[in-house]
Parts: structure tokens; C-alpha cells; sequence
């Protein structure tokens, strides 16, 4: 968010390297999709031994997938560095957006291998319960980057003045700390998970094949979601600039709420891992409870800090000394009001998918993320946004319209996901 804040300040092209920046964080999170095949299904395994006392078992896995995200890593790299002028043309992005965007991806395609191996470490850290020794790195890797923002996109203090591509190197400069930090955490035989040299030389083809069975239904899930997301930064560019630089303003302030909600329905899933691991299914239907009551509390708060602040949080990205930002800033106000309505039903959805996701119970949710991607940001974000053929003639709603289809679409994935962990069929799941 604070990259997206300090790029849209740039004096000149802020509006473009804004939107340059956002639709590359989205190409960023599809690539790194694939990433969770191994991470939530080396997850899901590792957290029913450590449950059930197996922290053995548990460390040869996670050495097992950080190998393979090495690979990963390689090839996602060169993805980025050589595909990222081809997947801008596809976008239909300016010359000017697109020239921006590739200069950024080819920065963080150099560091690549060492983002991805640092995003396993992390994520294997958080997930197994280490969630104070993850945050270590990653408030280290923050810091890092913002300070690398400050002085290598504006030129301060004797260094170059690089726009974007500060951005991008900064980003790359604290993800290689904090892939120090997190494998030394790994390593050092104080984590719920314990690496030693003879756990990556344990190779086992069944290991994989457990992994990729729990992973691959999670990662269809998330490509449907990144994929959607794509399709919408797509749509907001055809409204024109001043939709899509409000869509990556508002996609980034957002986040604020979408990490609260992971980061409860990370521990409700850890929680109900281990307690179905240990035989314990009434705690591990507890741990969802008490965790979408948490995220409820905030969805409120924050919902009405997005509906009465709106035009205010705009500003944060676009300053009003630029008066070429009014119309993003109107855009981006009231498409904020129709997003503090989305937070409850984003909570609920978030929340009990993780729980369920916890469980091992991941076919469920690639369905339940297929039918409402579709309906809501394929199917009515288009319709809603480029127009509906009344008796009055074409109605359409612009970016609002869009936000309006997404809203419908994450309604539907929390009514049918609350359904289900109510069913409690997910305690019964073998993994």
C-alpha cells in the first residue's frame, strides 16, 4: 500500500506509475499462486502432526516444499523479467503504463527466487503457529522497503532518484533480509518447525504426491480469485485511467481490512488443524467461532472509517494539489461507500474459508470460489459496469458498478461457506 502511496506522489506521473504498479502487484500475486500447491498442502499435513505430536514428520515436509519452491522461484522469475511487456499488451495498458509496469517486474523478477523461498519460510512459520516469530520478518522486510522507497524513488539523501523501479528494488532489498531472518528462524531449532540438512535429502515421491493432492484444489481456488482480479483491473482500465488508478487506490487501502481477516482466519485454521489433529473437534469448531467474531467487530469499525473517510483515504494516494486527480478522488469516494458494505460479508467469507481450509476441506471451497468469481466479478462487475439494456436505454454504472458486481459475488461465497462450517462435515475429512 505505502509502495502504491509514494509512487502516486511521483510529480508528473503519479496517476500512471499508480496504475502501473497496482496491475503489476496483480500479475505478481497470479504468478506467486502457484507457490500454494505446496505451502497450503505441506500446511495442511504439518499441522495434524503437530497436533498429534509428529513434529518429525511435520519438519521433513516443510524442508520437502521449500525445496520445490526453489524451482518455483526460477521460473516465475524469468516470467516476470521476459513476459511482462506481453501481459501488459493483454491488459490494453498504455505505452507509457506498460513501459513503467515492465521496468518494475524486471527488477523484482532479479529477486525472485529469494522472494519466493522467503514467502514459504514466512508462510510456513505463521501457519504452524510461529506467528510473532513471522511477524518479526516481515515488520523487518516493511521497514526495509520503506525506507528504500523514501530514499530510491524521490532521490533523497545522495541516491538516485529511480521512481518505480526504487519501488521495485527496495521491495527485492527487504525480502532478501528477511529471507536470512526466516530461514535462520527455521533453522535454529526454537520454532514449532525444526530444519536440519537431513530433512532436504530425505526425498520422497509420495511426500509430493500428499502435497500436490491438497494443494493443487487450493491453488485452482486462488487462480480463479487472482485470475478474477486481473479480469477486473482489465475492465477498470477500459473506463478509462482516472476508474483505474481509483480501483488500485481503493484495492490498496483494502488491504487493511483482507490482513486483519487472514490474519485471524490464519490462526483459526492452525487452531483447528491441530485440534482435529489431536482428536479435539468440539475446540476446533470453537476456534472458527471465536474468530469471526473478532472479524466482525472490525468489518463494523472499518466499514464505517471507508464510508465516512472516503474522500479523505483518496487523497492519501492522490494529492488535490494535482487537479488532473478530481475525478479518481469522486471515483474512488463513492466506490469506497459500496466497499464498507462488502466488508461484513468479506469477514464471514474469509474467515470460515480458512477454517475450512484448516480442516483439509479445500474441494469444497474451489467450488464455492468458482460459482461466486463467476457470478459476481465475471458475470455482474461486466454487466453492472458497461451497462444494462433497459426500456430507457443503456444503463451502466461505471467502477461503481463493478465494485457492486464484486460485492454480490463475495455475498454468495460467505452464505454458502458459513453453511457449511455449520454442517460440521469438514471434522470427518482425511488428510
Amino acid at each position: 500500500m505505502v509502495d502504491k502511496i509514494f509512487v502516486g506522489h511521483i510529480a508528473g506521473e503519479g496517476k500512471a506509475s499508480l496504475t502501473a504498479v497496482g496491475a503489476s502487484s496483480q500479475i505478481i500475486l497470479l504468478t506467486l499462486t502457484v507457490l500454494l500447491t505446496t505451502l497450503i498442502g505441506t500446511i495442511i499435513i504439518i499441522l495434524r502432526y503437530i497436533g498429534a505430536g509428529e513434529h518429525e514428520e511435520a519438519s521433513h515436509y516443510s524442508a520437502q516444499s521449500l525445496l520445490a519452491s526453489l524451482s518455483v522461484g526460477v521460473a516465475v522469475g524469468l516470467l516476470w523479467y521476459f513476459g511482462g511487456g506481453r501481459i501488459f499488451q493483454l491488459f490494453g495498458a498504455s505505452p507509457f503504463v506498460s513501459d513503467l509496469g515492465i521496468r518494475y517486474l524486471r527488477i523484482l523478477g532479479l529477486f525472485c527466487p529469494i522472494i519466493v523461498i522467503n514467502f514459504m519460510a514466512t508462510g510456513l512459520l505463521r501457519f504452524s503457529g510461529d506467528t510473532f516469530k513471522s511477524m518479526c520478518v516481515n515488520v523487518t522486510v516493511v521497514a526495509i522497503n520503506l525506507f528504500g522507497d523514501y530514499v530510491l524513488i524521490y532521490g533523497h539523501w545522495g541516491f538516485p532518484k529511480m521512481g518505480v523501479a526504487g519501488a521495485a528494488l527496495a521491495a527485492g532489498i527487504g525480502n532478501s533480509v528477511g529471507f536470512v531472518i526466516s530461514l535462520s528462524f527455521l533453522f535454529s531449532g526454537k520454532a514449532l518447525i525444526k530444519l536440519s540438512p537431513r530433512h532436504f535429502t530425505d526425498f520422497r515421491f509420495s511426500t509430493f504426491r500428499r502435497i500436490m493432492g491438497k494443494g493443487i484444489p487450493t491453488t485452482t481456488d486462488q487462480l480463479v480469485t487472482t485470475s478474477a482480479n486481473l479480469v477486473i483491473v482489465g475492465y477498470t482500465m477500459r473506463l478509462g485511467q482516472d476508474a483505474a488508478v481509483a480501483h488500485q487506490a481503493i484495492i490498496s487501502f483494502g488491504w487493511i481490512s483482507v490482513m486483519f481477516y487472514h490474519g485471524v482466519g490464519v490462526a483459526a485454521a492452525a487452531l483447528t488443524g491441530k485440534r482435529l489433529g489431536a482428536k479435539k473437534e468440539e475446540m476446533a469448531e470453537r476456534a472458527g467461532y471465536v474468530a469471526w467474531s473478532f472479524s466482525m467487530i472490525f468489518a463494523v469499525v472499518f466499514g464505517g472509517i471507508l464510508f465516512f473517510c472516503s474522500k479523505h483515504i483518496m487523497r492519501i494516494f492522490l494529492p488535490t494539489t494535482d487537479t488532473g486527480n478530481i475525478e479518481a478522488i469522486r471515483l474512488g469516494a463513492r466506490c469506497l461507500k459500496i466497499v464498507a458494505f462488502i466488508q461484513i460479508p468479506k469477514a464471514i467469507n474469509i474467515v470460515f474459508a480458512s477454517s475450512l481450509r484448516g480442516a483439509g476441506d479445500v474441494r469444497w471451497l474451489l467450488f464455492v470460489n468458482i460459482i461466486g468469481t463467476m457470478t459476481g466479478e465475471i458475470i455482474l462487475a461486466h454487466t453492472l459496469g458497461f451497462g444494462i439494456m433497459m426500456t430507457s436505454g443503456l444503463v451502466k454504472f461505471g467502477l461503481a458498478g463493478i465494485w457492486i458486481g464484486s460485492g454480490i459475488g463475495e455475498t454468495i461465497r460467505s452464505t454458502m461457506n458459513y453453511q457449511r462450517y455449520r454442517s460440521g462435515r469438514w471434522k470427518s475429512i482425511s488428510v
